[in-house]
């Protein structure tokens, strides 16, 4: 089981933000197990067209499980991240917050760097063209796999002063929190957080928890600004001339990508807020 935990990412200027009607919180006779496997959840699914979900109680215990219903939203949760906020005051601020997973952006291009020599030797060895469609699809799902069996990092906000960084490994505070694929390998979120955890097991019947999901999104700048960099230190190895300062340095245009990703769309956070009533 892969589980982990993070800070609350601020909004962008613009974002996909869907607020769902109150209704009473559903309560589950039995407490789903928080491992990735979503089959044994007892409600169906509700939500938008972007984002699906449950949430349930059990003796005192909040249970959330989510889905992406589009492949650029599953992007966006498992490149950058998605942040899971509740407040107590039914207000669509967040006290607490938790991003699951950690932006792994970083460690996808490392794995698409290795992938891309190994297919590069493999090819070499073979003689054979470039992959088909069908082997970059598996090329991919072999990294997203990676990536959900790797994740660990997390960090809480709105327990303390600062946010609470950890491991995984060693999360005792009763909150879990899992990723796994489902059986069109699409990647599915679990969470299981305490009420006396977030403050909020006084709250009387009636009361109103607002609930949020945030995925991460990508910096177009901080991605070009890299590119851009990488180009320099490329023409500066082969002896020539890097960018000079303040020259133009043109990036792949938003609307498109490698790999199919749009970056337009990757660059807008979806948000969804459901507010719920206590019993």
């Amino acid at each position: 089981m892969r589980r982990l935990i993070i800070a609350a990412i601020f909004l962008g200027s613009f974002q996909f933000s869907i607020a769902q009607k109150n209704q009473s919180i559903k309560k589950s006779k039995t407490a789903p197990v928080i491992d990735g496997n979503i089959s044994d959840w007892e409600f169906d699914w509700q939500g938008d067209e972007k984002l699906a979900y449950t949430i349930c109680e059990h003796e005192n215990v909040f249970y959330v499980r989510l889905k992406p219903l589009d492949e650029t939203t599953e992007r966006k949760i498992i490149m950058f991240g998605l942040t899971l906020m509740l407040d107590g005051r039914g207000k669509e601020e967040g006290e607490f917050g938790i991003t699951f997973p950690t932006s792994n952006q970083e460690r996808m291009m490392q794995y698409r760097q290795n992938n891309r020599q190994n297919n590069a030797n493999s090819r070499q060895r073979t003689r054979s063209g470039a992959p088909n469609e069908e082997e970059r699809a598996q090329r991919q799902l072999v990294i997203k796999q990676k990536l959900v069996e790797t994740s660990k990092e997390f960090i809480i906000s709105g327990l303390t002063d600062n946010p609470i960084v950890g491991n995984i490994e060693n999360e005792n505070s009763g909150i879990e929190l899992a990723l796994g694929l489902d059986e069109n390998n699409m990647v599915v979120y679990e969470a299981r957080i305490p009420r006396e955890v977030i403050k909020i097991k006084e709250k009387k019947t009636g009361s109103e928890l607002a609930i949020g999901f945030e995925t991460g999104f990508l910096d177009v700048e901080a991605m070009n600004a890299a590119r851009a960099q990488k180009a320099d230190e490329r023409r500066s190895r082969a002896g020539q001339n890097p960018t000079a300062e303040g020259a133009p340095r043109t990036g792949r245009p938003q609307g498109g990508g490698r790999n199919g990703m749009n970056t337009e769309e990757l660059s807008v956070p979806t948000v969804v807020w459901e507010t719920v009533t206590l019993e």
